[in-house]
């Protein structure tokens, strides 16, 4: 992954490049149009002439400059910079053509079903449907591309990264109304902001955004279970007193709605009707130790079975996941607790950058994926499909379908119109 974001920099590299000699070009044009009118009509006009061509040249050189500063605000690289770089990535248009409102479908299940018997539609990446362009550079990805990146600025790498770390286009809201019922969400510490935000090498909401929109989901929605998977704390910086204060906020922002870990031993996990009725149905499994160490509310990843193909070739990825499933039997065989992930993913490889480094993007991977997944369902018919089935840009996927979901929707679906809310920012909201 590191090489490939290389040849991304390299590609946005060569970009600006290109545009400073358009620039260059520019300047030099004016310059020689300059230059011809420098051109005396005869000797007989003598230094009167000369001096008043020189004035006006002066002045006009004056202009011409002003133009190029005034343009971005400080001279050619402000220019080419504004022209190329912005603080946020754009976010990826909707296409909410194929979802309805499946906001309620887990209170129409049987309430004696057990949670490890439900395979839950979840997102990849679920809090990167809106990045702004800030990397987190103790990502191990990031740290690779810095590694080959020949001392070019930061913000050359992180503005060709956008197509290829933005892996949604709904918001967290939406996606639960859509269906989702898993969120993987990658949190670390933004040193720079001293918050805690989502990232893939670049950075995203904050976690009080992503949790709010749960806890504000749940508490319309008491009868729905929702399951969040919070991995990959990796800036070395956070201290005690930071990660005590990011469990604090999950404890407050989701209170006695959190399911409680069980006890060792224990050969199955709750009931729906059981989580249902006690009130508890938010999941939330939390990486790092320091975090989910010290509450009997947070659970340890353990809990889930990763699997992961890897690769962008879509031939590849469907025999991986194939191989999967048998897996999944044999552990639903020996009464496994673990929540086993298939992952409907194309990873972007070296050889699929080279060959679309200017028009490749996550979004079209998913679209090649998810076009797939219907007749790998039917290929497989009589499998599960694990705990939870997992996609980038859900909404371009038959997911619903293929679970047998659709006929529990309670309605259209409903996007939101326009920014809501500053995805940003650091806003608690607690149940």
């Amino acid at each position: 992954q590191g090489q490939v974001l290389t040849m991304l920099m390299s590609t946005r590299v060569a970009l600006c490049a290109a545009a400073a000699s358009l620039l260059l070009l520019n300047t030099s044009v004016h310059g020689s149009a300059v230059s011809a009118s420098r051109h005396l009509p005869n000797k007989a006009e003598g230094e009167k002439a000369e001096l008043s061509s020189s004035r006006r040249l002066q002045d006009q050189d004056a202009e011409e400059t002003n133009v190029i500063k005034t343009n971005g605000g400080g001279g050619i690289t402000d220019a080419i910079s504004d022209f190329f770089f912005d603080d946020e990535c754009d976010r990826t248009e909707k296409d909410v053509s194929r979802l309805t409102d499946l906001s309620g479908w887990m209170s129409q299940l049987d309430p004696d079903t057990l949670l490890t018997d439900v395979t839950l539609p979840g997102t990849h990446h679920s809090g990167l449907y809106e990045l702004s362009t800030t990397v987190n550079d103790n990502d191990p990805e990031y740290k690779t591309i810095q590694d080959n990146s020949y001392g070019v600025p930061t913000e050359v790498i992180s503005s060709a990264l956008c197509r290829f770390s933005m892996t949604q286009s709904l918001s967290i809201s939406e996606q639960l109304q859509a269906g989702i019922r898993y969120l993987d969400l990658r949190i670390d510490l933004d040193s720079e902001t001293s918050t805690f935000r989502a990232f893939h090498v670049l950075f995203g909401p904050s976690v009080e955004v992503l949790l709010g929109q749960i806890a504000e989901f749940v508490r319309e929605h008491p009868r729905e279970i929702v399951v969040v998977e919070m991995a990959e704390l990796v800036n070395p910086a956070a201290t005690a007193s930071d990660k005590l204060k990011l469990q604090q906020v999950i404890l407050e922002t989701f209170g006695s709605a959190l399911i409680p870990e069980p006890a060792d031993g224990l050969p199955d996990l709750p009931t729906v009707g059981q989580l249902q009725q006690s009130g508890t149905t938010v999941l939330v499994a939390v990486q790092d130790e320091d975090v989910e160490g010290g509450s009997d509310l947070l659970w340890s990843t353990s809990v889930f079975r990763n699997t992961f193909a890897n690769s962008a070739d879509l031939d590849r990825m469907v025999a991986y996941n194939e191989e999967r499933l048998d897996e999944f039997e044999a552990d639903r065989s020996y009464g496994s607790r673990r929540l086993s992930k298939l992952s409907w993913l194309l990873t972007p490889d070296q050889a699929y950058i080279k060959d679309y480094v200017l028009t490749g993007s996550i979004h079209e991977l998913a679209i090649e994926a998810n076009g797939a997944l219907e007749k790998f369902a039917a290929d497989n018919q009589g499998k599960t499909l694990g705990n939870v089935l997992l996609l980038d840009y859900f909404e371009t996927s038959p997911i619903f379908d293929v679970l047998g979901l659709s006929d529990k929707s309670e309605g259209e679906f409903v996007p939101e119109s326009g920014a809501t809310t500053n995805a940003f920012a650091v806003i608690s909201l607690t149940l």
